[in-house]
């Protein structure tokens, strides 16, 4: 009986569930890729641990029992357990028979077990090589010691892995390019180290006061530049700016690298003032494109009653035509505003709008609308297209509120409306492979939505949303591009003239880490997962590669939301080391001037103020608006 009444409290509360059930999926696959098999649950103890945890762990029994029944009826493996028996079998194979080409493993510091263990084979191979990207290759055991127990570290992950194979740092070989190659040194040698010196772990503070009193040379900090700017949108249109500069200059490429989607985003948009190009890597949110969008509005329209704001909003949109050349469908929605949607509100539903366009058919006295402005049979067309699109309205109205519906079936009524108001697919300007994303997503969201239990209004708009935020729409790869918008992980593999890590903010570099609703972090250890601090370990190292970059500009708002911003750790401990060595106000001025250059972007170019006069309108009486 508590179970049931629990069930009841909660009912269709789809969105909880969704977010529930991706990281049910995430630690899943965590577990999997560390080698931890679902056995091991069975003997955790949950009585250590709070009521909540273990009312967690009784659900956790469940996805013991059955998870693997399920995949064997399906015929299925999990993704992460997949990748581990591909890299387990090409271990074994090349343990056992030496591979007839060359093999490399480039930028990867073995992270997985399974991709620890293929790393350990070829390392062993006499036509193998392992590239440690960044490796601190100081000969200091205390050192190594305290890197390998601090999962923050930069070097934390690739400290670990040489320790997997018995191997100092010291003893890896340096990579060097023959005699004869054209490749060049990135940046200063000096640089390097004296970044690592300033990122060393806290239980080695104590020699943070020997940095100054190593010799730094003006080449190794040569092309750096910090640029504070006073908010987010700041910060993006100084760095379109120098996207933009880079351009005029032959051959020069630019890359910015942050891991904040929405400095990203406005990144892009300032750009669009010159018609930039760049190429973004993470792709576009699938529900930010203007196509899904437009069915987010429809069904906002829909939900709210056809309410006069989530009406227009829908309406007005660059896609919505009604099955109508653009001008006349235009000149419809603008005389159903002016007459019928300002002032009283009409009865909700695409009923009680079609019954107040008809009550201004028939020239009701009590209604005061002017309808003579345009004339009864203006209003006759405007009920008659109403009339035709009320069907496939009311079909999905009726869906909405009915709670007796599939999830299929509303995508279908969902869709339906959509194309009702605005045509097939084709027809919203986007490119072919755009469309081809559009419609697979939206096929496999129809096809994995056959066993949902039949839902309302309000869950069937919440589920779209959450299921479908994490889906991205990616352009085509540009094999080099000049200008591009890289995460860290991307920024690793790329090489540009200019790099800009943007966002240098706490909550970015470092990401955040979001606690785990199935396991607190002493269950975790309980169960041998690797620490989850290591992101921040990956996160700086991912910032080590990035700074040493010839050219590197580091940028940061102070405030983010109406919200004061910290500043990223690893940029205080630059700052730190730059002030100490006199060197912090030279690196903060050559920023200066791209900031200066900013301000200047939106001011008028002369203050001559001209004497116009401001307009004075006087419409004759008949041609005023009545509400």
């Amino acid at each position: 009986g508590e179970n049931r009444e629990s069930r009841e409290g909660i009912g269709n509360n789809y969105k909880g569930s969704v977010g529930l059930a991706n990281a049910l999926a995430t630690m899943l696959d965590r577990m999997q890729i560390e080698g931890i098999s679902l056995d091991k649950l069975e003997n955790f103890v949950p009585e250590e641990h709070a009521m909540h945890w273990q009312t967690s762990f009784k659900f956790l029994k469940l996805l013991i029992e059955y998870w693997p029944k399920i995949l064997e009826e399906e015929n299925l493996v999990d993704p992460a357990t997949y990748t581990n028996n591909l890299l387990g079998h090409l271990s074994a194979k090349w343990e056992t028979s030496q591979p007839g080409q060359f093999i490399t493993i480039a930028g990867s510091t073995g992270s997985m077990p399974a991709t620890a263990e293929l790393i350990k084979v070829v390392a062993s191979l006499k036509n193998g090589a392992v590239v440690l990207p960044g490796l601190d290759q100081r000969d200091d055991e205390k050192y190594r010691k305290v890197v390998v127990e601090d999962a923050t570290h930069p070097q934390h992950m690739m400290y670990t892995l040489l320790d997997k194979l018995d191997i100092q740092p010291g003893d890896v070989k340096n990579w060097l390019p023959n005699a004869d190659n054209t490749v060049k040194e990135k940046s200063p040698a000096g640089r390097l180290k004296l970044f690592s010196e300033a990122l060393l772990p806290p239980a080695l503070s104590g020699r943070w006061r020997l940095v100054t009193k190593k010799p730094v040379f003006q080449k190794d900090l040569e092309g750096i530049i910090t640029i504070e700017s006073e908010d987010q949108r700041a910060e993006a249109e100084t760095i379109a700016l120098i996207m933009r500069e880079t351009l005029e200059q032959e051959a020069r490429s630019a890359a910015l690298i942050t891991s904040d989607r929405n400095l990203a985003r406005q990144v892009t948009s300032a750009a669009s003032r010159w018609n930039l190009n760049i190429y973004d890597s993470a792709g576009q949110q699938f529900l930010n494109n203007k196509y899904i969008n437009f069915w987010r509005l429809v069904s906002e329209m829909v939900v709210h009653q056809l309410a006069p704001i989530p009406l227009l909003s829908a309406l007005k949109h660059p896609l919505a035509n009604g099955g109508l050349p653009k001008v006349e469908f235009q000149k419809n929605v603008s005389q159903l505003e002016i007459l019928f949607l300002r002032g009283e509100r009409p009865k909700p539903g695409i009923d009680g709008l079609l019954e107040a366009v008809n009550i201004g058919r028939r020239h009701n006295k009590n209604r005061k609308i002017n309808t003579d402005a345009i004339g009864i049979p203006a209003i006759d067309n405007l009920y008659e297209w109403l009339s035709e699109l009320a069907p496939v309205i009311r079909s999905f109205e009726h869906a909405l509120i009915s709670e007796s519906k599939t999830l299929p079936e509303m995508l279908s009524l969902h869709l339906a409306l959509v194309e009702k108001l605005s045509g097939p697919i084709e027809l919203n300007g986007e490119t072919t492979e755009t469309n081809n994303q559009i419609v697979k997503i939206l096929n496999d969201f129809y096809e994995q939505s056959q066993d949902l239990r039949k839902v309302d209004g309000i869950s069937y708009t919440s589920l779209f949303e959450t299921v479908l935020s994490d889906f991205v729409i990616r352009e085509k790869y540009q094999e080099k591009p000049r200008l591009a918008i890289f995460g860290p992980l991307e920024g690793r593999l790329s090489e540009f003239d200019r790099i800009i890590i943007g966002g240098l903010n706490e909550g970015s570099w470092p990401p955040v880490i979001q606690p785990d609703p199935w396991l607190g972090r002493s269950m975790q250890e309980a169960l041998g997962l690797m620490d989850a601090s290591r992101r921040i370990g990956q996160s700086a190292h991912d910032f080590l590669q990035a700074v040493c970059a010839p050219e590197v500009f580091l940028t940061r708002s102070r405030n983010q939301a109406n919200s004061p911003t910290t500043a990223s750790r690893w940029l205080l401990r630059l700052s730190s080391i730059f002030n100490a060595i006199g060197q912090d106000r030279t690196i903060k001025e050559r920023g200066q001037k791209w900031q200066n250059w900013q301000k200047l972007l939106d001011q008028p170019q002369s203050k001559k103020r001209f004497g116009i006069d401001a307009p004075q309108p006087k419409p004759s009486r008949e041609k005023r608006p009545c509400s």
